[in-house]
């Protein structure tokens, strides 16, 4: 600010050269310009002219002549100097040039004001308190690396020490993640790509990890230009294409497992998987259903949908006998093949994939009366809706019952979820659980939904206790509701979709976009009410259904008896109707006993793929039936459990390899694993590669539940010599309860037993 003439009877004296010059005053740099300033002095008089002089001896010389002549000084306060109290790493020159730069940088109280006056971008995020949360440090690293990164063409030398002070003052505060604060723009991208995920293996910094490790996955959305940059990492680091199938899967599959890191957010997930999606398509040899199923998780459905013909699904191998491994044949088995038939319409698969419902059919309904209709197991439905019934009293549970959510639509819906809840302000949902189990039968709304809900058989409805607060409609203001849930609240809503969408006389491909779309509908509803509650209480979302359906349409060609009600697969008597059995039992169509099967009247099944003929008038009508339901195919039956809960917290494994063996030949190590996490984990497999070789892949499929250590036997068709442990890769891979993977490294405790080892100089041992 300039000074008014007024406001001094000094004679103003700027030692450093850089005071600011007062309203009215001129400037006096040279002896020539004292002296006529001088004399024109009266004489006599202490009065001092309008006048700032500047420079050292200049100075000195007008002091000693301004006081001998009886008048007063003043020495200008240097603002170079101030700044360098700002800032101390500052010369008095480079203090000079930021003032000239920027007047307003002597107002800075800090260096970290200073540096936001000078980028003004940097505001919004650079000042840091000295105690911040760990997610506020976290996206601070976060922007600063990007900031630093896009300062591609330098700092000019003025502005560096005033970064370099931010620096040395962050890192003093938080040396827990020091090494990250860089200021050399190429050392801060190496940062990301390493952060990322994506840094190629000679560029990876060792003094990183620790602090990577500590601040978890990267923050903040990609900026455009390093969503290229992820991408064409990706890009350079897959696999050669090679004419050896096998090879070419295992190398594709150990390439996914490298790239699953937990540190990476899902849009650089989400990039890898495009990529290699690109990939497959050029190099077919490199698909397989297991690659298929992982990029499930991670891309459209219309995408999966053009790379699933790449490869075809192993037939299901017999129908097991056991409730728990049939759930497994369903859904690792069965739906993965029928999924493929269904896209690629091959009379062979069409044959075969009616041949395994059928016996699928015929055990569930032997075995449905004795072991399905109870509630003490978790391959019962009724076994989880019980439980949902009785909500913890510090938490709010949120029940969806969904109309018509098959086992595929529901996976689809937890990715779809985890997108629309990944930056909601309460806390992210999870999903914990996704269990399978056999729903009620006969597989119709009318018959299982308020059984469903009620946790009983139909026939026990008027024994159970209903007195429950009304549930949600379709159309309710589900996070309304939410926000005003108290500890030990439940929820119930129970939305009408998909149903309705798969019963429209449409194309397969508008279905499919009209299917998905209603999920999203879905997802984004779920994920609003589930932060609309307020922080305190635990957030658990439970979904589930009341019937499955067929994976394709149906002709209508079974005729119903004239006493019974049609509903797509399913017939039952008219409630005025005699309470006889209707009809035979055929090969295509099975009558279900009422008490045997805790029904309030008989009810005839499609035990074959066709639907029943609709009654209009005298006559019925056929055609074909969309995705219709009531029978017992395994889509139809086995349904989803899934449970979410809201700030879960990250998947947390960890993992160690452990044995001795011989090096060069056959060995058995142990590999234990801990789940160190609220999530419900499956372990696929663990990755094992010493030196050159090929990565040894060993399937596990192995159930981990949370807070608990399993053990398990890994056959090594090599034992690796000493030279080769420390520098092995090895991950282990799981999954999470909505189908996606994580990698995890895999700790090598391997001694040798043998002399032979190329870690270990023979010689030396004996003084040679």
């Amino acid at each position: 600010m300039h000074m008014s003439a007024s406001a001094t009877s000094y004679l103003l004296l700027d030692y450093t050269g850089d005071a600011l010059l007062p309203t009215g005053y001129d400037e006096v740099t040279t002896e020539v310009a004292w002296l006529e300033a001088a004399s024109a002095l009266p004489d006599g008089s202490t009065a001092p002219p309008l006048i700032l002089v500047r420079g050292a001896e200049l100075c000195g010389w007008a002091k000693v002549w301004w006081e001998a002549r009886g008048g007063e000084v003043n020495k200008c306060a240097s603002p170079s100097k101030e700044l360098l109290q700002v800032c101390s790493k500052l010369t008095i020159e480079q203090a000079k040039l930021l003032l000239q730069e920027l007047p307003a940088a002597q107002k800075a109280a800090n260096s970290v004001e200073l540096l936001t006056l000078l980028y003004p971008a940097t505001v919004s995020w650079l000042p840091i308190s000295a105690h911040p949360t760990a997610d506020t440090l976290q996206k601070h690293i976060a922007h600063w690396l990007l900031w630093v990164a896009d300062q591609t063409a330098g700092w000019p030398e003025h502005h560096r020490p005033v970064v370099q002070a931010v620096v040395t003052a962050y890192q003093m505060h938080h040396p827990q993640v020091a090494p990250l604060w860089l200021t050399d723009p190429t050392e801060a991208a190496q940062a990301i790509r390493q952060w990322l995920g994506v840094a190629s293996e000679g560029s990876i910094q060792a003094v990183l990890a620790p602090g990577l490790s500590w601040l978890g996955a990267f923050p903040l959305a990609l900026p455009p230009t390093w969503q290229e940059q992820v991408r064409s990492a990706f890009a350079e680091s897959l696999p050669a294409v090679t004419a050896d199938s096998a090879a070419a899967v295992v190398a594709t599959q150990a390439w996914w497992a490298q790239h699953l890191r937990p540190e990476q957010p899902a849009a650089v997930r989400v990039t890898a998987a495009h990529v290699l999606a690109d990939f497959v398509r050029n190099n077919p040899a490199a698909a397989s259903l297991a690659l298929l199923k992982n990029l499930e998780t991670e891309l459209p459905p219309a995408l999966i949908n053009q790379l699933r013909p790449l490869v075809a699904p192993p037939v299901p191998p017999p129908l097991p006998t056991s409730p728990a491994e049939v759930l497994t044949w369903t859904t690792q088995a069965y739906l993965p093949y029928r999924q493929w038939q269904v896209a690629n319409k091959q009379d062979a698969a069409t044959q075969l994939v009616g041949k395994a419902a059928r016996e699928f059919g015929n055990w569930l309904l032997q075995v449905y009366p004795t072991q399905l209709l109870d509630a003490v197991h978790p391959y019962q439905q009724l076994y989880w809706s019980k439980q949902a019934n009785r909500p913890g009293p510090n938490e709010v549970v949120i029940w969806v019952i969904a109309d018509g959510l098959g086992w595929a639509d529901a996976q689809n819906l937890l990715r779809l979820i985890a997108d629309e809840s990944a930056n909601k302000s309460n806390g992210a949902l999870a999903a914990t659980l996704a269990q399978p189990c056999f729903g009620l039968l006969p597989t119709i709304t009318s018959h299982t939904k308020e059984p469903l809900r009620w946790g009983v058989p139909f026939s026990h409805l008027a024994q159970a206790d209903t007195t429950a607060p009304p549930d949600l409609k379709s159309n309710a203001n589900l996070a309304a509701a939410a926000a005003k849930a108290q500890p030990g609240s439940l929820l119930v809503w129970r939305p009408y979709d998909p149903d309705p969408i798969y019963h429209q006389q449409v194309d397969a491909d508008v279905a499919r976009d009209l299917v998905q779309g209603a999920l999203y509908t879905l997802a984004t509803r779920i994920a609003t009410a589930a932060n609309a509650v307020p922080p305190g209480p635990a957030v658990r979302v439970l979904i589930t259904t009341d019937h499955g359906r067929l994976l394709s349409d149906s002709p209508r060609e079974m005729l119903a008896p004239s006493t019974c009600k049609v509903e797509g697969r399913t017939a039952h008597l008219l409630a005025d109707a005699p309470a006889v059995r209707p009809a035979p039992d055929t090969d295509e169509v099975r009558w279900l006993d009422p008490k045997l099967f805790c029904l309030p009247n008989w009810v005839g099944v499609a035990l074959g793929e066709a639907a029943f003929r609709i009654p209009v008038g005298e006559t019925t009508h056929g055609g074909r039936a969309p995705y219709p339901h009531g029978g017992v195919w395994p889509e139809e039956v086995v349904l989803p459990w899934l449970e979410l809960v809201r700030d879960a917290g990250p998947v947390k494994v960890a993992a160690s390899l452990t044995g001795a063996g011989r090096a060069g030949f056959p060995g058995v190590a142990q590999l234990r694993l801990r789940n160190d996490s609220r999530h419900h984990l499956t372990v696929v497999h663990v990755s094992i590669r010493f030196g050159a070789a090929t990565p040894h892949i060993v399937p596990l499929h192995q159930p981990s539940v949370p807070l608990k250590t399993i053990d398990v036997s890994i056959d090594l068709p090599s034992w690796p010599h000493s030279s080769e442990v420390q520098s092995g890769q090895l991950v282990v891979v799981v999954e999470t309860a909505d189908g996606k993977q994580a990698s995890f490294p895999v700790d090598a405790n391997l001694t040798n037993t043998g002399l032979q080892d190329r870690g270990v100089d023979i010689g030396a041992e004996f003084g040679f």
